[in-house]
């Protein structure tokens, strides 16, 4: 409670994928999309966009959180901005089977799945991807964006074997750190590859970016957009 009015301040200098996530969002021109944020109670992401970019695109947006502060904090987000109307917020746990009775949404009917820098902090991965792939619809009409840290970018195969071998100590020193803080890197040989299998990729860039007070730590960061 006491840290969430320097809980945006702080990430913003930390989590640089995450504008890049939402600039790359495939927006309908007709509007009328179902947006659904997983992990970004405040709903800071909502200002990435201008309220009237949100008004244009999407007809209803749920922001999903297990945490009753940050969610305090979009709620007053979204009264500054005038989206009450439109966003509704969920204090549930992605990934539990009652999340989509709370989120009161028909599975298959979502346009839109966002997860940034959340992913990398749910114990359950298989089943938060899982359930937020349950929500999209199909066809190549539902998306699913995910901005978070990751172990490798993307042509480290391509170096030669000395540097790779660096870079594997490297990330696997930024994994340990990171744990510290219950924060654990996305690995492309684990949930990420197997739980998307059956997606069609759109977007994956990697790049890295500085962390607050440590300019030495570089990790990587990653924005991965899949279709369904």
């Amino acid at each position: 409670q006491c840290q969430k009015r320097s809980y945006d301040s702080f990430r913003d200098s930390l989590l640089h994928a995450r504008p890049t996530l939402i600039e790359y969002l495939p927006l309908k021109s007709e509007g009328g999309a179902v947006w659904v944020d997983i992990g970004v109670g405040t709903a800071r992401n909502l200002e990435y966009l201008n309220p009237k970019t949100i008004r244009r695109h999407f007809k209803r947006i749920y922001i999903v959180d297990i945490s009753p502060s940050l969610l305090s904090i979009a709620s007053e987000r979204l009264r500054k901005f005038g989206l009450e109307e439109l966003v509704t917020l969920v204090l549930h746990d992605v990934t539990s089977d009652s999340v989509f009775e709370e989120l009161g949404l028909p599975l298959a009917s979502v346009d839109v799945v966002t997860m940034s820098y959340s992913l990398s902090m749910i114990p359950d991965k298989d089943r938060a991807v899982e359930n937020a792939l349950k929500l999209h619809k199909p066809n190549g009409e539902g998306y699913l964006g995910i901005a978070d840290f990751w172990m490798a970018g993307n042509f480290e195969h391509e170096m030669g074997r000395a540097k790779r071998k660096a870079r594997a100590a490297e990330a696997k020193a930024h994994k340990w750190w990171f744990a510290h803080d219950h924060v654990h890197l996305l690995d492309d040989d684990q949930i990420c590859v197997k739980g998307l299998r059956n997606t069609s990729l759109v977007w994956d860039q990697r790049f890295r970016g500085g962390v607050p007070f440590l300019p030495m730590l570089k990790p990587v960061h990653g924005v991965y957009i899949v279709a369904t």
